[in-house]
């Protein structure tokens, strides 16, 4: 299931360059180009607090943040770059203080906005999170960007996957190299039992990830899940596609599972399958395969602990 019912990691350490959400890594906070910047730091606070960050100097960047904020400076972009430190440092309120800061003196770029709308996502602020987040494409009408962080948040939060659709379909219509768009859009589709339209667009992220070398299992999990009732043996393919791009990605291991049980290969079934709950001790239905192949296997032990523990999982979260 790629539905996310917590908060989705959105934020993360803060470098320099595009916002990154399409490569497969979380968001990423944009850095400013200051005006006169050259190819060199400029003399000031500012200049050099941009090139700490850049370089992921960290240390450096929180002594001189911690002198700027002592300063009262009323400089948007300094306030900006103070609070792209504070969120590295996990001081999220101040974070949040700087880019509001930022905001009313007067900075109105795209990336301002996005920022601080993902902080406010991050704190569950989901209005604030909205409001920002158009602002950031009336800023910027060419960035997927803020369509594809509003369409995580439609499909995930609110599990309104015809609302999200029409995010992505808009993140894809600006970039249609866009892997995660095309894999969100997929989704969605599937979500709304839009088999063919899925596949299609799996097909065209399977693609992407593969022209870019990236480490992103999603496109291979909807291809698998999308096999897996009429051909469970092409399931079994996509879904070992899925584990080797991404090891540690449970769902992957828990896709691999159900594949060979459809198969009748209960020993490669419990091996996948343990490895999902490795990765993941609450993932209820790996626990179920388990007890179920368990059972068949001859276990009884193993099929009474597996079980147990799916009953517990259920009393506490409900199907999941």
């Amino acid at each position: 299931m790629i539905r996310l019912v917590a908060l989705l990691g959105m934020l993360m350490a803060l470098v320099a360059g595009k916002a990154s959400a399409q490569t497969g890594a979380d968001p990423q906070f944009q850095l400013p180009g200051l005006v006169g910047e050259g190819n060199t730091v400029r003399p000031g606070a500012k200049h050099r607090l941009l090139q700490f960050v850049r370089d992921r100097q960290w240390k450096e960047a929180a002594r001189l943040a911690d002198g700027v904020a002592l300063s009262g400076a009323e400089d948007p972009h300094l306030h900006y770059l103070v609070g792209v430190v504070c969120w590295q440092r996990q001081d999220k309120v101040s974070a949040i203080q700087r880019f509001r800061s930022a905001e009313r003196l007067g900075l109105h770029e795209a990336y301002l906005h996005k920022a601080l709308g993902l902080a406010y996502y991050d704190a569950h602020q989901y209005l604030l999170f909205e409001q920002q987040m158009a602002r950031a494409i009336a800023a910027d009408r060419a960035d997927p960007e803020p369509h594809f962080h509003l369409g995580r948040h439609a499909e995930s939060v609110q599990g309104d996957f015809a609302g999200a659709l029409r995010h992505f379909k808009k993140v894809v219509a600006l970039d249609a190299n866009h892997v995660r768009g095309h894999s969100y859009l997929a989704y969605c589709l599937e979500r709304l039992d839009r088999r063919e339209d899925a596949l299609e667009h799996y097909r065209v992220s399977v693609e992407l990830v593969k022209q870019e070398g990236l480490r992103f299992s999603m496109p291979y999990q909807g291809m698998a899940r999308l096999a897996l009732e009429g051909d469970p043996e092409t399931a079994a393919n996509w879904a070992r596609n899925a584990v080797e791009n991404e090891p540690d990605e449970f769902e992957a291991h828990a896709l691999l599972a159900r594949a060979h049980d459809r198969n009748g290969d209960l020993m490669q079934a419990v091996a996948a399958a343990s490895e999902a709950v490795r990765l993941n001790p609450d993932h209820a239905a790996s626990h179920y395969l388990l007890f179920t192949a368990h059972r068949k296997l001859g276990d009884s032990n193993e099929a009474r602990r597996h079980v147990m523990r799916f009953q517990e999982l259920k009393r506490i979260y409900g199907d999941q």
